[in-house]
């Protein structure tokens, strides 16, 4: 026997310990062969000598690279020991995702037909030509204990263009499965290569499940019981809530379905009938944690509040750009008095846990649970492998861009079934998710070729009785007379009404332009309180507002006149008697009336007045919704079929046509995508077809760049210490560390303070040629707005457009 070859993976770190440590990490994940050979080969080519000199910190004159060496020792590896291979990997396919995941795992996934750089390959070909004998095959005998047949690799570069060609062909046998499982095989790999790599053991999921699991129904248990029963809104809440955990039962014990919808009418209690349906689905599934997706940031911070509540603050997590975790914030402040290691060690570890989403109970948004579903980048996919074995509530569905109701239903339902989840989506302006026949349809973009086993979810409630139950008949939606209103005439029909109301308009302008109109005509009234509200206010002060404005409300103030836009339409907890609503697509309709009589006091019900805004001949509407062009022309005969109102109950017959025809004419999985700045329209299907994992990547829910520039503003608060400037400091501070090692507990702080930062920060969306606003300086991607001036809190930032600002 030979002696071992010794080599590091990192400064004092054996190679091969590594490679353990990162195989058994990974098959901790997914016990698969992909990924085992995966994990044995992704650092192998470390061996290569300049490397090893970089390590050690010498001069080093050559190639030093590892990943291609690795992807192609794997290729040589499998040449010559194909049969005893073929016994683990049965289609030949997966040998080549097992290049892709190698050779690609310090960088993201590429497209399957374009994976190398013919750079690279021309600098490996040089390096070959001089080093054509390294020791790969004694490495993994002596070193992993890995027997096989010896190779070399030297010969392997002039093979590889006809082998991929090959094997690309045969991906759109079995696209779905192909995509998913690279997906997961490349997660599990990086999430296990960065825990070794930081000698990270701490598994924080399974540890705590059973806590979570234990304190969960006792905690909804003693909820419910201190709710009266007495009343008709709770007598309609328990019965809801009960029919579903029947039917969930059912659903359950038949195992025919892995996704189910929960369709409610607003003030219905989802959040907690939600929560008690996970806990029944851990009855039978104990292993299983929760994540808890939403659309917007101000519904995670009530959801987050909702749960800790409930549980201990240990047993939720937030995730989102501006969630404070506790936790972190603790230990951050122990850096103010102590560096040691093992206070970095609890550091990153509960870095490294946030990221990856390592925890039994996540609220997180929209966007990083469906964009981690479809993305090929490495910082994203590293929370994948913590999204199996999950029970995903996913509140206010239809939030989702329509085109994407049914790809995401079928995509969830796909994983799911392979990942060991469950999934409930809840609305209550539930889209439809059956797909429409078009034969017409290429292949590449037919949902069926796609997600051949797809059947649409369960439905946990009979739940048109809920909507027409009386307590949850509380507003009429009203035609305003006249229905086409501009400025002068909407001012004129706001302050003919005696009652508070909530006037919600489509452009961040229109209500600025609105609550000019309307505070110089109130000039002299003492009566009226008048407020407005849109997304150039920071977080802190919409907080701030809305609370100035329910306290208002539930004081009797004589009138209060309220103007937002749409960001009021879902999560916030306010409720006004009238609502006058632009015109909008049914389902932010609905969303709007939310808003009125929300929690049925009034004996009359409450009233809200749709009307269509316009100036100048333009219509707001239509420049907001693109998309529903065409349901806005039909919105008015739709609803006020042979009458000029129609109530509340009589709202989900007509939100069943609305979503039916959406179905019918959009092209499921359509989407913008934007590279190297220009739009390109793309087909999320037909990108799976076709392995376009570096397209899929580039995959955003959110579009910023749909009309025109974003920037970032920070607003300084008036306050003593102010985190942008500390943050700036410790930026100065990080860039004098001698090493990463030094740099990690003033990044640690970084991260920290940029959440705070954030609470300050508004985005200002403005046309491509439109000049943004003047800025004192420009770090982390945010400006400092240089005029102070320019924001305050009853305007917000008071920027003049030529165009009209969207929400």
């Amino acid at each position: 026997m030979c002696a071992r070859l010794k080599y590091q993976s990192h400064p004092g770190k054996p190679l091969e310990k590594h490679i353990e440590g990162v195989v058994q990490k990974a098959l901790h994940r997914s016990p698969s062969p992909v990924v085992k050979w995966a994990a044995y080969f992704h650092d192998l080519g470390k061996i290569n000598p300049f490397f090893q000199q970089k390590l050690e910190k010498k001069e080093v004159n050559g190639y030093s690279a590892h990943a291609y060496l690795s992807a192609l020792a794997w290729l040589a590896f499998f040449l010559t020991n194909n049969q005893s291979l073929r016994q683990e990997i049965k289609e030949p396919i997966y040998i080549y995702i097992i290049f892709l995941l190698i050779i690609k795992h310090h960088g993201n996934l590429p497209d399957i037909e374009h994976p190398t750089s013919r750079e690279h390959l021309s600098q490996l070909k040089s390096f070959l030509e001089e080093n054509p004998h390294l020791p790969f095959s004694d490495f993994l005998r002596e070193n992993l204990g890995i027997q096989h047949n010896s190779f070399e690799i030297s010969n392997i570069i002039e093979k590889l263009g006809s082998f991929i060609q090959k094997i690309v062909a045969k991906w759109q046998d079995k696209p779905l499965d192909y995509f998913m499982d690279t997906q997961f095989a490349f997660a599990s790999l990086i999430e296990a290569d960065k825990r070794d790599a930081g000698n990270n053991e701490l598994y924080a999921l399974p540890q705590t499940i059973e806590r979570l699991r234990k304190k969960l129904p006792d905690a909804l248990t003693n909820t419910f019981h201190r709710f009266s029963a007495d009343n008709d809104l709770n007598k309609q809440r328990i019965a809801l809530r009960k029919e579903a955990e029947s039917r969930l039962r059912t659903f359950l014990n038949e195992g025919k379905s892995r996704i189910f919808t929960l369709t409610a009418p607003t003030g219905a209690g989802k959040t907690l009938t939600l929560l008690r349906l996970a806990s029944i689905i851990q009855e039978k599934y104990p292993e299983m944690g929760i994540v808890y997706a939403l659309p917007f940031l101000s519904i995670i911070e009530q959801t987050q509040a909702i749960a800790e509540k409930l549980l201990e603050e240990e047993l939720v997590l937030a995730v989102s750009s501006k969630a404070h975790d506790k936790n972190m914030e603790k230990l951050i402040e122990q850096l103010d008095y102590t560096i040691d290691e093992s206070l970095l060690d609890k550091l990153l570890k509960r870095d490294f846990l946030r990221t990856t989403f390592d925890h039994p109970f996540v609220i997180t948004t929209f966007v990083q649970l469906f964009e981690t579903l479809l993305s090929n980048r490495n910082a994203t996919l590293l929370k994948l492998p913590n999204l199996s074995n999950r029970i995903f509530l996913i509140d206010e569905i239809q939030a989702l861009p329509p085109r994407l109701y049914i790809f995401f239903a079928a995509w969830l339902q796909a994983f799911c079934e392979r990942n060991q989840c469950f999934a409930i989506l809840s609305s209550a302006t539930m889209p439809e998710f059956i797909f429409p026949e078009k034969p017409y349809l290429p292949e590449e973009r037919k949902p069926q070729k796609l997600f051949p086993g797809y059947s649409p979810p369960a439905e946990l409630l009979e739940y048109t009785k809920y909507f027409q139950h009386a307590c949850f008949n509380r507003y009429k939606i009203i035609r305003h007379d006249p229905f086409e209103l501009d400025y002068g005439r909407l001012v004129s029909a706001i302050l003919q009404q005696d009652k508070s109301c909530l006037v919600i308009v489509n452009t961040i302008q229109s209500s600025k332009e609105l609550y000019k109109a309307l505070k110089a005509k109130l000039l002299h009234d003492r009566n009226t309180w008048l407020f407005l509200l849109n997304t150039h206010f920071t977080p802190h002060d919409r907080r701030r507002k809305i609370r100035e404005i329910q306290q208002s409300l539930q004081e009797g103030k004589q009138r209060v006149i309220f103007i937002s836009t749409q960001l009021i339409e879902a999560g916030v907890d306010i409720d006004f008697p009238v609502v006058y609503r632009d015109l909008c697509p049914l389902p932010a309709l609905i969303q709007s009336a939310g808003r009125c009589n929300r929690n049925n006091k009034l004996p009359e019900g409450g009233h809200v007045f749709l009307f269509h805004l316009k100036s100048e001949g333009k219509s707001f509407a239509k420049i907001v919704y693109k998309d529903f062009r065409g349901e806005l022309n039909n919105m008015e005969a739709e609803l006020f079929k042979n009458c000029t109102e129609i109530e509340e109950k009589n709202l989900v017959h007509v939100q069943k046509r609305f979503f039916e025809r959406i179905a019918r004419n959009l092209s499921i999985g359509d989407c913008e995508i934007w590279i190297d700045g220009q739009k390109q329209n793309h087909n999320l299907i037909e990108l799976v077809y076709k392995g376009k994992f570096e397209t899929m990547g580039r995959f955003r829910l959110i579009q910023e760049e749909t009309y025109g520039e974003t920037y970032q503003y920070y607003i300084a608060p008036d306050i003593e210490h102010d985190p942008y400037r500390q943050a700036e400091t410790i930026a100065e501070q990080i860039g004098q560390c001698p090493d990463y090692r030094t740099s990690l507990p003033l990044r640690l702080k970084l991260s920290q303070l940029m959440r705070h930062i954030q609470d300050y920060t508004i985005n200002v969306r403005l046309p491509r040629n439109a000049t943004p606003p003047v800025y004192s300086s420009d770090s982390f991607g945010i400006r400092s707005l240089a005029n102070r001036q320019l924001y305050s809190y009853e305007y917000g930032l008071d920027i003049q457009s030529t165009v009209d600002l969207i929400l």
